[in-house]
């Protein structure tokens, strides 16, 4: 087998994303290396050569998301002394992610990149955890170790409201900004203690929530995505809000959303849009979302199709300015098993 370092991984996925016609490239790299390691997942192998046409190219060949809940992928030999982190779903077997503290750290790195291209980000910062409960190697705290690296301190937030306005009150008097994170419908909750019990106002403070997932709870209060963001401005006017699509099998990559409620793509990921035959219907048509990452190198977790729903909105044409593909997510299919990264938190 071609020995593929992490070293000469990190060189090729720099230029990749430095130089988007590069993209190709490496997507068909990575696909070449997945099937070289088949012999330590043959079941990605076997569907690779069932179900694809050989001359297909590395966009068109994808695995359902749902595959890691019933497979262990890694091309380490040695599993325990990997990462692990596995979804949160409350039902059903956990998707389970392997990989190395190289590529850990390659994770951290496009995260922290991806959000700061996205948001301001002051030197002087401090990261407050919502949900103080990680227990295990979940998705919630796999995000919440990587977007913690945006500040100087970390701190979990205590729960009750009393002690959430003291501590806020104390950090807001240390740091220039507060960055907030928890997944959506933890957020959501969070700002109801605050408003309902206090009304509490911090106008002189730059707060930044960074959340996603939970959105299926949402959905069921009849809450959007505006709903929310108007709620968190009432009692933090000015606040930084941003809304991300992300999952556990592409640990690392994010689709951040703009102001314009689009999530966008970069030169290192991409979106597309498949119907139940699994056709590529382009733009402004709903389908299944197929996400492609360049970032998984120790598992075939490079282009996944999910069970999420979406439609493409454009092609360097948001109201926001910013480049590239964006799309929005419409919610999961009827009768999806419930998975982590859109419910248990």
């Amino acid at each position: 087998m071609e020995r593929w370092t992490t070293h000469s991984y990190l060189i090729l996925f720099c230029c990749s994303i430095s130089m988007p016609n590069q993209s190709l490239v490496f997507q068909q790299k990575l696909l070449v290396i997945h099937q070289q390691q088949a012999n330590l997942y043959p079941e990605f192998q076997k569907l690779i050569s069932s179900y694809f046409d050989p001359l297909s190219t590395p966009i068109d060949i994808y695995v359902h998301a749902s595959l890691f809940k019933s497979n262990i992928f890694s091309c380490h030999k040695k599993i325990p002394q990997l990462t692990y982190y596995q979804s949160s779903g409350t039902s059903g077997n956990p998707s389970q992610i392997f990989f190395s503290r190289e590529e850990s750290i390659i994770h951290q790195r496009h995260l922290l990149t991806t959000i700061r291209n996205f948001q301001q980000i002051s030197p002087s910062s401090v990261f407050l955890q919502i949900n103080p409960q990680q227990l295990n190697n979940n998705a919630n705290k796999a995000a919440s170790r990587g977007f913690s690296l945006l500040a100087k301190k970390r701190f979990t937030l205590p729960e009750e409201p009393e002690q959430i306005i003291e501590v806020l009150t104390k950090v807001s008097k240390a740091y220039e900004q507060i960055i907030i994170f928890g997944f959506t419908y933890e957020l959501y909750e969070f700002i109801n203690k605050l408003s309902d019990s206090f009304g509490a106002c911090f106008d002189h403070t730059s707060f930044v929530f960074l959340h996603g997932g939970g959105w299926k709870k949402m959905y069921n209060l009849n809450i959007t995505n505006n709903d929310l963001v108007k709620k968190i401005r009432r009692t933090f006017p000015d606040s930084a809000i941003l809304n991300y699509y992300g999952m556990i099998e592409q640990i690392g990559n994010v689709y951040p959303m703009c102001e314009h409620e689009n999530h966008h793509c970069d030169n290192s990921n991409d979106i597309v849009i498949r119907n139940s035959y699994g056709q590529n219907v382009g733009m402004n048509s709903t389908g299944l979302i197929q996400s492609i990452s360049l970032l998984p190198r120790s598992y075939p977790g490079h282009s996944l199709l999910t069970e999420d729903l979406g439609i493409i909105t454009g092609i360097n044409s948001c109201p926001c300015g910013r480049p590239g593909k964006t799309f929005k997510v419409l919610g999961r299919i009827e009768k999806a098993e419930i998975k982590g990264c859109s419910d248990a938190y």
